[in-house]
């Protein structure tokens, strides 16, 4: 099936000292969420021709690697690609609605993130599934 998601402005963050990870916000599809979540540091912006520079992307790539610690309703994400920067990257990734034992979705969602640099914390927003049924379905596959 392909639809048009529903935006929905997520406003998720963990902060320690000197690093965000956030999710701003959410693709509601009928099936699950798409989401863009954003890695910055407030280092100084390495010289693009030193050693320390590749030395800061193989960093990056390897909090990158890191997000697969990141759950939503206790399920790991599924990592989709990212952007690599100087101070941070921002990546792309799904999660699929998971259903109870009797069938129906859970309505909220919560995202769950297990990282010594950063609080263990859990955000939970409420509605989303409820937002997936406003999706416009643009055809059916068969």
């Amino acid at each position: 099936m392909n639809e048009l998601p529903v935006p929905v402005v997520a406003a998720v963050a963990w902060r320690s000292a000197g690093v965000v990870l956030a999710i701003p916000a959410l693709f509601v599809y009928t099936s699950g969420v798409e989401m863009t979540i954003l890695y910055r540091t407030k280092d100084k912006k390495p010289s693009l021709t030193s050693d320390r520079a590749a030395g800061e992307l193989a960093s990056m790539r390897g909090w990158y690697k890191r997000l697969n610690g990141l759950k939503i309703n206790g399920i790991p994400i599924e990592l989709l690609g990212a952007q690599f920067y100087d101070l941070g990257f921002n990546a792309r990734a799904w999660s699929a609605f998971i259903t109870h034992e009797i069938g129906q979705a859970k309505d909220a969602i919560s995202f769950e993130l297990d990282w010594p640099e950063f609080e263990h914390r859990i955000h939970t927003l409420r509605g989303v599934r409820q937002q997936s049924r406003e999706s416009e379905i643009l055809w059916r596959n068969h």
